[in-house]
């Protein structure tokens, strides 16, 4: 009789520990990041400005450790950015977005260490009537076209400067080169 006690003690005690076992792991917060697109998307749908939101991923750039990913939310652009740790995952450094208009314009500057210059990055949905932009830069102007009324991630690449700085002015022209006030 006496071993049957035992017996039952040590099985309630392995179950006990193993609820409690249980309980402790699965109330954990659990770490997202954006090792994959999936990742990703559960990343953004994860922030409350974005719960409940389409997101449509349209490029991931790395950069150095730098993870950058364009995006739609709902139809609007965003874009999101992660920093690849020790142990080789993205977790989240911040977002932008989304934006009021059809077409945005995110300034992007990777880690300093990476030896990488700053970049625009444009994120366009199928509305934006924006076909070319005009920017000039420390006073060098650069043209870049894009496609219009489709949904896209453009990046730019700004010119090294020696003084560690930049000035920008742009205009943006529609399909006609129309200068556009806003960029829809």
């Amino acid at each position: 009789m006496n071993r049957n006690y035992k017996s039952n003690g040590f099985i309630l005690a392995a179950v006990a520990l193993l609820a409690i076992l249980i309980l402790y792991t699965s109330g954990k917060d659990k770490q997202l990041y954006g090792n994959d697109n999936q990742s990703v998307i559960e990343v953004i749908q994860s922030i409350d400005s974005y719960r409940g939101a389409a997101v449509e991923l349209l490029e991931t750039r790395d950069i150095g450790a730098d993870r950058y990913v364009a995006f739609l939310a709902d139809g609007k652009p965003a874009n999101i950015h992660f920093k690849q740790n020790d142990k080789g995952n993205y977790p989240m450094i911040d977002t932008e977005g989304p934006a009021r208009h059809d077409f945005a314009d995110f300034l992007i500057f990777p880690d300093k260490e990476s030896g990488n210059l700053p970049q625009f990055l444009f994120v366009a949905n199928e509305r934006s009537e924006v076909a070319k932009l005009e920017l000039t830069v420390n006073d060098e102007t650069i043209v870049q076209t894009f496609p219009v009324r489709q949904k896209t991630a453009t990046w730019l690449e700004l010119p090294n400067t020696e003084e560690h700085a930049y000035r920008f002015a742009y205009n943006y022209y529609d399909e006609a080169g129309s200068l556009l006030h806003t960029p829809n």
